[in-house]
């Protein structure tokens, strides 16, 4: 799309943002680096790029954009693989330089600028007694993994990220700043927890914290295929146990050192390493191709498969559902589809398939209506991740994961559920011009969603990630 910033937009953008490289330009030394996403397939190329530096540039940013029907898009961590945080000729808010974390050991709370990444909440909290339920990649933003949910390692004993969100600085349409939360607009604070893409800029965040209990056990161990029935059932196993002390994840995938696909085994239990061997005792008693587990900060345990997916290249997540116990049948058949595919497309080397096994009662003790977020349910969510070079084939891609998504929903039917298509973390993403309705993507919450989009944002400016539509 061509530009929709012309040359006079630009001059008066930088009137309005003085500090340094505030404002890029196409004609800009930076503006190839500012368009960088974790993901290819997200870059747009901007009008113009602009890099707040506090809430009053964001709330500046957004009625100006408001104000001369310019496209708007938000980047935070920059890990929406499908475009949602860039602009096509339009302006792109950048929130990187907004990434300040305080943390508070008087209230035990964390306070997180809206550009921060995980990582920045990692560091600000290592070394106190307090830690946060965050993400499972430190490189992912905060804000887009907190707006949708939020899935990681403390999920089973604290529940998602939302429901450790105790408030949000909030910029809506028109650059007002609200604060969100159960006693101050209590109704914008229950949309943002779950669709918050479609309300505004979150500047800030603040989130309940809890005290550490110690070092976690945590790391990877690295199977040939042949274990992966045993592998199936002791992960299966461990979700019987209802003290939000472990998570697992289970990937598929050919590693860079590797000339064949192999079963990682990510483990996480937050208590002593015996009682986690003896948790995952027949995982433990396989033979290993490798094995890296050990006691390490609570942090440390979130950058473990950072490498997994570094960013540059073209990605796609196709969100997975599936239910425990998972078939050793149904894994096999997972297994020889996706050796099958690599050995026919060799640029598709990199993909994986991680699924992940969480105990979700914690999450389902929230009652859906009680927050946007549409999806508490027993059932497990995994993802596909592409990881290839070649835009030729964007398409035949992912025609070829939307099969595999498919696969899962006939052994998910199997099982005896009826598959959704709700939207929360990395699953379901879907752009404005899908025309999904609010309904079909947040399920029984939709039409309060609706009525509250209504409200705060009439003329729908904020419509990149899952847009409602009224």
């Amino acid at each position: 799309m061509a530009s929709q910033v012309p040359s006079w937009v630009i001059e008066e953008l930088k009137l309005l943002f003085t500090g340094k490289d505030q404002v890029i330009s196409p004609h800009s030394s930076g503006y190839d680096r500012a368009l960088q996403r974790w993901s290819d397939l997200a870059i747009q190329r901007a009008g113009v790029v602009i890099f707040p530096e506090s809430a009053q540039d964001v709330s500046k940013a957004v009625h100006f954009s408001q104000q001369h029907n310019i496209d708007l898009a938000v980047k935070g961590g920059g890990h929406t693989p499908d475009g949602g945080n860039s602009s096509d000729g339009g302006i792109t808010l950048d929130l990187g330089r907004m990434k300040k974390v305080s943390v508070h050991s008087d209230t035990n709370t964390v306070t997180v600028q809206g550009g921060a990444l995980w990582a920045d909440v990692h560091h600000a909290t290592a070394g106190t007694d307090l830690i946060v339920a965050s993400s499972t990649v430190s490189s992912t933003g905060v804000g887009g993994v907190t707006l949708q949910g939020g899935y990681g390692y403390l999920m089973c004993a604290h529940g998602l990220i939302i429901d450790n969100l105790l408030s949000a600085q909030v910029i809506i349409a028109g650059g007002q700043l609200l604060t969100a939360s159960e006693s101050e607009n209590s109704d914008l604070f229950w949309a943002i927890r779950g669709a918050g893409q479609n309300f505004g800029v979150v500047v800030e965040f603040t989130f309940q914290a809890h005290k550490r209990p110690g070092d976690v056990f945590a790391g990877s161990l690295v199977f040939t295929a042949e274990k992966m029935a045993t592998i199936l059932e002791s992960l299966n196993a461990a979700l019987k146990y209802k003290d939000g002390k472990a998570a697992a994840q289970c990937i598929i995938s050919q590693p860079p050192n590797s000339k064949e696909l192999l079963v990682t085994v990510g483990i996480f239990y937050n208590g002593p390493e015996s009682e986690c061997r003896e948790r995952f005792i027949d995982i433990f008693n396989m033979e290993t191709v490798s094995a890296d587990v050990k006691m390490m900060p609570y942090e440390e345990a979130n950058t473990l498969f950072d490498s997994v997916s570094p960013p540059g290249g073209r990605k796609r997540v196709i969100g997975l559902e599936f239910a425990s116990p998972i078939r050793p049948e149904f894994a096999q058949k997972v297994f020889d589809e996706l050796k099958l595919k690599f050995e026919a497309e060799p640029d598709l080397i990199r993909s994986y398939i991680d699924v992940e096994f969480w105990e979700m009662s914690k999450v389902c003790q929230v009652p859906t209506q009680a927050t946007a977020f549409p999806s508490r349910v027993m059932t497990q969510k995994g993802a596909l991740t592409l990881q290839y070079t070649n835009p030729d084939k964007d398409e035949e891609y992912l025609q070829w994961a939307t099969k595999m998504q498919m696969i899962f929903q006939d052994e998910f039917k199997r099982a005896g559920y009826k598959p959704n298509t709700f939207v929360s973390n990395f699953t379901y993403y879907t752009k404005p011009s899908s025309k999904r309705s609010a309904s079909d993507m947040f399920g029984v919450n939709g039409p309060r969603l609706v009525e509250l989009k209504k409200k705060y944002d009439p003329q729908g400016f904020f419509n990149k990630l899952n847009p409602i539509i009224t």
